[in-house]
């Protein structure tokens, strides 16, 4: 009885750290900053991948820097010090992320924006015809339907735990906070300021 118990206490064990070895690194800190920018962790996880695949010391040949390919002015905007750090990286993808969901509500037209630019997007009036951009959605669609088995779009992509009517998605997209250095979005998709932010966030 002893040795059984010993037997599956070893499997057990075994089995966590199976997993744990194949957990999403910086699961910490992505599971951290999703909650407090409502912003669901596995398209966060998604991005990072398609990104950077986890490097936080990726650097794109147009000088996007981390895990979340962050650009040298779009960086200084989200206050980010040090974009090879992995949490000041993740904090400020995320906040960029956001920003841009809220903007734009699609999640299309946000990754098409945080691969090819927001002066792309506006350009063709909907995501650029560009094989990387494509290529991009594709594989992070791919990636987050893996994980999650769901459809990745707007109503998954942002969270408000705190939202009191479910179905008012508008109204739980305008509550959100507004991002410090970005113009306002009134939760319609439209900008309250001529002020646009360009990037260019490469994949590798």
């Amino acid at each position: 009885m002893k040795l059984k118990k010993i037997i599956l206490t070893l499997l057990i064990t075994q089995l966590i750290t199976i997993s744990s070895a194949f957990a999403s690194p910086y699961e910490k800190e992505i599971k951290a900053l999703s909650g407090k920018y409502f912003v669901d962790p596995v398209l966060i996880k998604s991005v990072i991948r398609a990104e950077s695949n986890f490097n936080n010391l990726a650097v794109s040949h147009k000088g996007a820097m981390g895990l979340m390919q962050l650009m040298p002015a779009t960086a200084k905007r989200l206050k980010v010090s040090d974009p090879f750090n992995a949490e000041q990286n993740i904090e400020g993808g995320i906040k960029y992320l956001r920003y841009l969901l809220k903007k734009y509500l699609s999640v299309d037209k946000a990754l098409a924006a945080y691969n090819a630019g927001e002066g792309a997007v506006k350009k063709y009036n909907g995501i650029p015809p560009y094989k990387e951009t494509i290529n991009y959605l594709k594989k992070i669609k791919k990636y987050y339907a893996k994980k999650t088995g769901d459809v990745l779009n707007i109503d998954v992509a942002l969270i408000n735990n705190s939202r009191k009517e479910p179905n008012d998605q508008f109204q739980q997209i305008a509550s959100f906070p507004e991002i410090e250095g970005f113009p306002k979005v009134d939760g319609f998709g439209e900008l309250n300021s001529s002020d646009h932010v360009e990037a260019s966030v490469n994949n590798l």
